[in-house]
This record gives C-alpha cells, sequence and structure tokens, in this order.
C-alpha cells in the first residue's frame, strides 16, 4: 500500500511539474526599430550575443489577460547594447513551465547590429 501512495504521489508530482521549450523560428535580420537599410554597410556586428525575454506569470494553468510579446522581448535584447538597432542570425523560442506557479513566455536571441551615429560615447568623468 505505501508503495502505491509512493507511485502516486510521484506521477502526480511528475504532472505537476510539466514544461515546454519550442524553436519558434530562426531569422535572418530582426527588428522594432526604424532601419535605414541604404546605410546597411555602416553598421558594426556586436561581438557578443544578446538575449531578450518577455513573459506572463502563470498560476495553477492560468496567467493573465495578456500573451507575452514578440515586440517586447526584441526591444529587451535591444536594449542589452548602446546603439543596436537590429538583431541577426537569431533564434525565436517560446517556453513555459509551471508546478501550480509558472511563466510563459518568448525569448528572442541574436548578435547585435550596431549603427555607429547612435551610439553616444561615454560622458567624461567629473
Amino acid at each position: 500500500m505505501k508503495t502505491r501512495t509512493f507511485t502516486l504521489a510521484v506521477a502526480v508530482l511528475t504532472l505537476l511539474g510539466v514544461g515546454c521549450d519550442q524553436r519558434i523560428a530562426d531569422f535572418t535580420v530582426i527588428s522594432t526599430r526604424n532601419v535605414d537599410l541604404s546605410r546597411m554597410g555602416e553598421y558594426e556586428k556586436s561581438a557578443v550575443r544578446v538575449r531578450g525575454k518577455d513573459y506572463i506569470p502563470l498560476f495553477l494553468f492560468f496567467g493573465t489577460d495578456r500573451d507575452p510579446d514578440l515586440k517586447e522581448a526584441i526591444d529587451d535584447a535591444l536594449n542589452e547594447v548602446p546603439g543596436a538597432v537590429a538583431l541577426i542570425d537569431g533564434v525565436i523560442y517560446k517556453r513555459d513551465w509551471w508546478f501550480i506557479f509558472g511563466e510563459d513566455s518568448l525569448i528572442i536571441e541574436g548578435t547585435p547590429l550596431i549603427d555607429p551615429k547612435v551610439v553616444t560615447p561615454p560622458a567624461p568623468p567629473e
């Protein structure tokens, strides 16, 4: 009897702790900002990749009144690097998990494309 109870408890906990990670799309260039394509040769490729995320919290199976927003995830990634106007060579993931509480999220990873005219040099120390 104790073995059945333990097995049932393990099965229930396993089912409650469910998560999923899904690769949605690969992209060459993506942006939420105005990008002057005629100046594409002037842009510089960053040496680091960045990650942006937008999510909604879940309680049991229920979230808020909105879904994760791809625009917010892209803006989050672009804000990581000053002067970034677009992301290149990237991937979009959808990730959700829950165990009573959880999260539904969109994650974007890519290499920032930097506009040198937008980057402001750091202010000199006073």
